[in-house]
């Protein structure tokens, strides 16, 4: 938090919820709640920014069941909200709508492919997919990308996981070099 001195004051400019009364004193009309004053100190309040990666590849069975992918490098972090060494999620700390945006570089793409967005336990997003379940069919040898973005809400406590899946003959590795998530919230309730 930083405090606003009296000069500081004197040189704003009424607008954006800051009025001046008849003796040129500064009243604060906020409709927001990413600002906050307590005892003439204001902080801007800030949400979630995170950016993780995987920083090795990760082997993922040939299954009908989703892998949970292993985040364990961060980019940044700003409120310490990703866990990149026992569960690989994000648990929020303040409740919101947050963007989501990840890419999952998978080494082989002969098969089926798919990923989702678990919220809770649950999945809440898959992409590429027909009926039921989400899949990609893949006829070449080189590293194909999938990628999503979603808008989700999410209360203090919640958490999010990236899983995915695949169907070849085997293991297939996720690319290290462009798995990567990044989380955004966008407001703050």
């Amino acid at each position: 938090m930083q405090k606003i001195t009296g000069k500081q004051i004197k040189d704003v400019v009424a607008g954006d919820g800051i009025v001046k009364d008849a003796n040129e004193n500064l009243k604060v009309n906020v409709n927001t709640n990413r600002l906050k004053i307590v005892n003439d100190i204001v902080d801007l309040v800030t949400g979630s920014m995170v950016e993780v990666y995987r920083n090795a590849t990760q082997s993922i069975p040939s299954s009908s069941n989703y892998t949970k992918v292993q985040f364990n490098s961060k980019v940044v972090d700003s409120l310490n909200e990703f866990d990149i060494s026992t569960n690989y999620r994000f648990t929020a700390t303040k409740a919101g709508r947050f963007l989501v945006t990840c890419t999952v570089g998978f080494s082989s793409m002969k098969g089926y492919r798919g990923i989702a967005l678990y919220k809770n336990g649950s999945t809440t997003n898959k992409i590429v997919g027909h009926g039921d379940d989400t899949q990609l069919l893949a006829s070449n040898n080189t590293i194909q990308q999938l990628n999503f973005s979603h808008t989700i809400d999410l209360d203090i406590g919640d958490y999010i996981e990236i899983w995915v899946r695949q169907q070849d003959s085997g293991n297939i590795n996720i690319d290290a070099n462009t798995t990567r998530l990044t989380i955004t919230q966008l407001i703050i309730l």
